[in-house]
């Protein structure tokens, strides 16, 4: 579902629906997120987050396998076009 919103975000802050976001949030259960270009039983043992309840994501973007714990963890994320980032 977090996977879901940022794109939503992202799509409207794109389009110029939305203004640039800032955007906290929790996750529950516990997931492992995975980026674009990863390939999943390269990076996760689907098995073993299966027994434990822990659902895979896949992200939009690139970079590593991130493990996100239900239990106090805060994630955020940051939407901003391009063109409205400072120049320098």
């Amino acid at each position: 579902m977090n996977m879901a919103v940022d794109e939503a975000v992202t799509e409207a802050v794109s389009s110029g629906d939305s203004l640039p976001t800032i955007r906290f949030y929790t996750w529950s259960p516990s997931a492992v997120s995975i980026g674009y270009f990863q390939g999943l039983d390269r990076e996760v043992d689907v098995d073993k987050c299966n027994s434990k309840g822990v659902d895979i994501v896949r992200r939009r973007t690139g970079g590593g396998a991130v493990y996100h714990d239900c239990d106090g963890e805060i994630t955020y994320s940051v939407i901003v076009r391009e063109e409205d980032m400072p120049k320098g």
